[in-house]
């Protein structure tokens, strides 16, 4: 309407006004052309109804990006190799807190992302069943497009890892949560009734495996993970990952202790998969405290955004923007 009554009182003016933005197309082309957030190696990006998404190529391996792109939340290299010890390839060591011998038939995930937890179990204890449990469609797309997320015994279901836990009716030797990525921490997947649950969904002699962040001074979000859970297991054992501000909290059906752990890595017997054998030697080396707090969560009172917002703020505070890569991813 404005280019219009430009027209009629000064046509010259009115001409510029129609041709300006012709004139600007090649530049907003230009500006507009590529990835919303490009890096190097970046071989897909899209946006889903949860999370901006990005896979990088670097050397023979894809990496999953999610939203800020702070931390990996899958990989996957050519052939299937494993390049390192991860976050992921610690959960391997969680059932063998039981006595020996540890004994695992099949495996229930919470927060598949691309795959790397099932991947790496089945690449340590066979072609195990496996139900895995990932929110986001798009996600478990890209796993299937760039993280070979094609394996037969890798049952993906879509939906909430409560509600889609629920519906299962089997047992598991095995449970591992991995949807805990600060400050994006669903609530509902951290109370107690959650955790009862999760514990009528174990066998015997099952565990749970659960990934949770922290910062270097800051442990309460560990510190309520640890009392909430000791709720309904008799055993809670925390795992600091190295190099990381990850902390892998393992609890156990039956009362255990970390020299399992010990004696189980001593018991291997030989043949037995190297990345196994560093994933439970990590673990030993890096036990800490299971410290717990008074703070439980429950459904009915969980102070997760709290504990989560001020931690945050807090290491922002102590180290600014860029000690962020790492929590908890």
């Amino acid at each position: 309407v404005g280019l219009v009554g430009l027209w009629a009182s000064d046509r010259r003016a009115g001409m510029v006004g129609l041709l300006l933005p012709l004139l600007l197309l090649p530049f907003v082309l230009l500006w507009t052309r590529g990835g919303v957030k490009d890096l190097p190696g970046q071989i897909f990006e899209t946006e889903s109804a949860y999370n901006y998404i990005q896979v990088l190529r670097q050397g023979d391996c894809n990496y999953l990006l999610l939203n800020e792109g702070q931390a990996y939340h899958s990989f996957y290299c050519d052939g299937g190799r494993v390049p390192r010890v991860s976050v992921w390839s610690i959960m391997l060591a969680a059932p063998f807190f039981n006595a020996a011998p540890a004994q695992v038939d099949n495996l229930a995930v919470i927060g598949l992302a691309a795959g790397t937890i099932p991947k790496q179990f089945s690449q340590v204890f066979g072609p195990l069943p496996v139900d895995g449990i990932e929110l986001d469609p798009a996600i478990v797309q890209a796993g299937r497009d760039y993280f070979a997320l094609n394996d037969p015994n890798i049952n993906v279901i879509v939906g909430d890892g409560r509600y889609e836990l629920n519906r299962l009716p089997g047992r598991y030797d095995v449970i591992t949560i991995d949807a805990y990525k600060v400050p994006y921490i669903p609530w509902h997947l951290t109370t107690q009734e959650f955790f009862q649950e999760v514990r009528d969904h174990l066998n015997e002699d099952g565990v749970v495996a659960i990934n949770v962040g922290r910062v270097p001074t800051d442990r309460r979000l560990v510190e309520a993970m640890t009392a909430t859970m000791l709720t309904v297991f008799p055993t809670v054992h925390a795992i600091d990952i190295p190099g990381s501000l990850n902390t892998i909290l393992v609890a156990t059906m039956q009362p255990t202790t970390a020299d399992n752990l010990r004696a189980n890595l001593a018991a291997l017997p030989a043949g037995t998969d190297p990345l196994l054998i560093a994933a439970i030697e990590t673990a030993a080396q890096n036990l800490v405290p299971a410290g717990a707090s008074d703070v439980i969560f429950t459904d009915e009172r969980a102070p997760l955004e709290t504990i989560v917002d001020s931690l945050v703020l807090r290491y922002l505070l102590e180290q600014g923007p860029a000690g962020l890569p790492g929590l908890g991813g």
